[in-house]
């Protein structure tokens, strides 16, 4: 029988079978859309298959306990090594400022004060002086026995970084050429300066995050190891507080 036979006879079969696959596919396509169309986001009860944000900030209490997730253990307790997760950090140290709470919106990225009350920063946009709040205390027990957050815990934090961040070339202008930050000083118990190599936009935007300098306690330099592991495994839920260090 002629070649071109055969290859007529295979082209009109797999033409055939393209058809039934494509036919096939469009009508399972049809069936799914019906069976879960009815009103693109409803239900058959009518309710709706998309969760509605509900402000619950209200119900917050002093004392209470927030629950979250996280995909790794803590492993250690000190801000400034790569191997403590951000959020690990962000749930028991401060920083100077943070990002402005949102409610049931997109956040706009506006920065606020968190453990500085205020903030200025010189016409030359060389200097940026922080004054910390007077009600912020550590811990109530040893070592850091209720004491207020002072300017020396955040010298002790820049020389602790100085040594040890694993961002630290990001800020200091020592470790690099175009880092911003020359030098940060204590000039009284609640104020702290940062002298600029050039001005700097999105310093402050730095500030705001656990990953650059989140405050330590001055104590951490000898009366307890801020590297030490947790008592016990901090799992995928948990809640942790600036109380946990003190038992080190």
């Amino acid at each position: 029988m002629p070649e071109h036979y055969w290859n007529q006879f295979w082209q009109r079969n797999l033409t055939r079978r393209r058809a039934l696959v494509a036919g096939s596919g469009a009508a399972l396509g049809s069936a799914l859309l019906a069976a879960c169309g009815r009103g693109t986001d409803q239900v058959e009860d009518g309710g709706s298959l998309l969760q509605k944000p509900v402000d619950r900030t209200k119900e917050a209490r002093a004392g209470g306990v927030f629950r979250a997730a996280d995909a790794l253990d803590a492993t250690q307790w000190d801000p400034t090594l790569q191997a403590t997760t951000g959020a690990h950090n962000s749930r028991i140290y401060s920083r100077f400022l943070k990002k402005k709470t949102d409610y049931l919106e997109f956040g706009q990225e506006e920065i606020e004060a968190e453990i500085a009350e205020s903030w200025e920063v010189s016409p030359d946009k060389l200097q940026v002086t922080f004054k910390l709040r007077p009600n912020a205390k550590w811990d109530s027990r040893a070592p850091t026995n209720g004491r207020t957050v002072d300017s020396s815990d955040f010298v002790f934090t820049w020389n602790h970084l100085l040594a040890f961040g694993w961002k630290i070339a990001e800020l200091a202008n020592s470790k690099s050429p175009s880092a911003p930050v020359l030098s940060l000083t204590a000039t009284d118990a609640r104020t702290v300066v940062l002298k600029l190599a050039s001005p700097d936009a999105g310093l402050l935007t730095l500030f705001t995050s656990n990953a650059y300098l989140s405050v330590s306690p001055k104590e951490a330099e000898s009366a307890f190891d801020i590297r030490q592991p947790p008592a016990a495994p901090v799992r995928t839920t948990f809640l942790i507080t600036y109380r946990q260090l003190a038992r080190f």
